[in-house]
């Protein structure tokens, strides 16, 4: 299965979608907006590609929820912005939001940096900017997004932009389930 994450893109008009991520996305079996969205004409573009679930950012006026909790081929994850972490992308925090969703991957955004990492035997993966909008925490102008790839085994997670990979780290899919 494949699967894209996207978060905090920051935009107003599906013009400004990058069509690196428009292509990624059309290929993908499941993708995930980790909030931000900020326009209902983006967030119609893009959900028109693939199935979609989405979670509210701090910088939308959407109507969406606060968390999403689903399965990927057996394992238990969920979905959050991480606006009510602070400090920003906290990892004792993030273990607790996972912890109370009951899920054992947690995806996240927020930070506008990108990071994967195992930790309390939970895997957590937040994409960074999909369209490198800077934060005060981050002033890093390239965009990413998360790339999953889940097989029989493993699950591949890679961060990517339209020219290079950035994080390519392999998990034992059974450690999960």
């Amino acid at each position: 299965m494949l699967v894209y994450v996207l978060s905090d893109l920051h935009i107003s008009s599906k013009d400004e979608i990058p069509l690196w991520i428009v292509q990624k996305v059309k290929k993908a079996d499941l993708f995930l907006i980790n909030g931000d969205i900020t326009s209902q004409e983006v967030l119609n573009e893009l959900s028109s590609y693939s199935k979609c679930l989405v979670v509210k950012g701090n910088c939308d006026s959407l109507h969406l929820p606060k968390t999403n909790v689903f399965e990927i081929e057996g394992i238990k994850c969920g979905q959050v912005h991480g606006d009510t972490v602070s400090p920003r992308g906290d990892w004792d925090q993030l273990y607790n939001i996972a912890e109370s969703l009951e899920v054992n991957i947690l995806f996240s955004g927020h930070t506008h940096n990108y990071s994967v990492y195992e930790y309390k035997n939970k895997l957590f993966i937040n994409p960074g900017s999909a369209t490198g909008t800077s934060s005060i925490f981050c002033d890093r102008k390239v965009g990413t997004i998360a790339e999953i790839i889940f097989s029989d085994f493993n699950i591949n997670v890679l961060i990517i932009s339209d020219k290079e990979t950035f994080i390519d780290l392999i998990f034992d899919k059974k450690r999960f389930i």
